[in-house]
């Protein structure tokens, strides 16, 4: 009675090969179907060797240098190139030169028509590419925009640097009045320091919170300035700081002396704004000033509010 159960056995284990036991594993050897069947592990891990990049270790059967292959914290990409196309490690993700990331227009659906690319331009430099048009490239410290890209000259002794280097930047800067500890009438701040070949093309200084004493010095009195130098008033004119909350830098008696429309006709009233060093940086300097009392004393600031917020419009020559 026993005979056609294992005999019916016997031609499954011939059937599906050998079966080698090696620990709590086994490796099951499956001969090439039409078609193969579902496999449902539920006990794992489903252990692979590393493979290559020309052999993955889980490969496309039509095409065997595609798939997946393995190393130390390391899982690789292989697109049949014979090289490791896209590596993920524990701390990045690899893309071979040629290929780019993009984003398609459709929800769930890689395979749709892509509106975004990011890529490489060439080595170190960046592009952005939007519905087939490059927005622009970057490399380190400088943005490239197409759209104002000036068509290069040429000749003898001609060597085009530049092309549309974008350098137009917005600087802000919040300070609180807490800044202000100084045992002394008047409070410096340097609030920012302006690279050489800088064109400081605007300032706006915006009084959020009016300036007030707590002890010592007197509210009604306090005012402030912002210049090249400490004390100055080459960007903007003396601001009353305890009045009320205002924006200066949008009127023409507010502009310091390097900015306003004396200083534009000057120089011919070519254009607004100044060109600050060429050859060195220029530090902007906030003062505050009171004109009775100490604004600080040394570990603790007098005040008792203010806040005023600057933004800086440069532009700098490459």
């Amino acid at each position: 009675m026993m005979a056609k159960p294992l005999a019916a056995l016997l031609a499954l284990l011939l059937l599906l090969g050998p079966v080698a036991p090696l620990g709590h594993a086994q490796t099951i050897q499956y001969p090439s179907p039409t078609t193969l069947p579902f496999l449902t592990i539920t006990q794992g891990p489903l252990l692979l060797p590393d493979g290559t990049a020309a052999a993955p270790s889980l490969a496309r059967d039509a095409q065997i240098g595609t798939g997946l292959s393995f190393g130390s914290e390391t899982i690789n990409f292989n697109l049949n190139q014979g090289t490791h196309s896209i590596r993920f490690t524990s701390s990045m993700m690899a893309v071979a030169k040629d290929y780019s990331l993009r984003w398609s227009g459709t929800s769930n659906q890689a395979d749709a028509a892509a509106t975004l690319y990011l890529s490489q331009a060439a080595p170190g430099h960046g592009r952005v590419t939007t519905d087939g048009s490059t927005l622009g490239t970057w490399s380190t410290g400088t943005l490239y925009a197409e759209a104002g890209k000036v068509t290069a000259g040429s000749g003898t002794g001609v060597t085009v640097n530049e092309t549309a280097n974008v350098r137009t930047v917005i600087y802000k800067v919040t300070i609180l009045s807490t800044n202000c500890v100084a045992a002394a009438t008047t409070c410096d701040l340097t609030i920012a320091t302006l690279p050489a070949k800088t064109f400081l093309k605007a300032v706006i200084a915006d009084l959020t919170t009016t300036y007030a004493c707590t002890a010592v010095c007197t509210t009604a009195t306090l005012s402030g300035t912002l210049g090249t130098s400490a004390g100055g008033t080459q960007l903007l004119a003396s601001m009353d700081l305890d009045a009320a909350t205002a924006q200066f830098g949008d009127a023409d008696a507010e502009l310091g002396a390097s900015l306003n429309a004396a200083a534009r006709s000057a120089n011919g009233a070519l254009f607004n704004g100044v060109l600050m060093s060429w050859g060195s940086t220029t530090t902007v300097t906030y003062r505050i000033t009171s004109g009775t009392g100490n604004l600080g004393d040394g570990a603790a600031t007098n005040l008792s509010q203010g806040a005023m917020v600057f933004y800086l419009v440069t532009e700098v020559f490459p």
